[in-house]
């Protein structure tokens, strides 16, 4: 099993990051924000048929998961999808937390996050 952390250094104002990888079944790609941020959208894009997801993040202090996706078939996935954003979602986190994301199957797998320093 290869897990991957990413340490992205979390940029004044609003900035996407974003990472590429190629993942075994149960591998795990995971942001790590150095400090505090608001993310406002997730782009995932994969290649690789019937893959389902774990989407999570990970708390420093508590190390507690707070699922967004479980178990959830995707090929193609935005947090803020769909033409109506009067229900759109955001996530205010503490620094050093991680966003992870585990595909069930070997998957090339793209991952945009836009966020903005808090």
């Amino acid at each position: 099993m290869a897990d991957v952390n990413l340490i992205k250094n979390v940029a004044p104002g609003l900035s996407e990051y974003v990472a590429c990888e190629s993942l075994s079944a149960n591998d795990s790609l995971s942001f790590e924000f150095n400090q505090e941020i608001t993310i406002d959208d997730i782009v995932l894009d994969s290649v690789g048929e019937g893959t389902t997801y774990d989407v999570y993040f990970l708390y420093p202090a508590s190390g507690q998961k707070g699922y967004i996706l479980y178990d959830i078939p995707v090929s193609s996935w935005f947090l803020n999808a769909g033409d109506n954003l009067a229900g759109k979602r955001w996530y205010h986190l503490p620094a050093r937390t991680k966003l992870v994301f585990v595909p069930s199957t070997p998957v090339t797998l793209t991952v945009t996050v836009i966020g903005r320093s808090s």
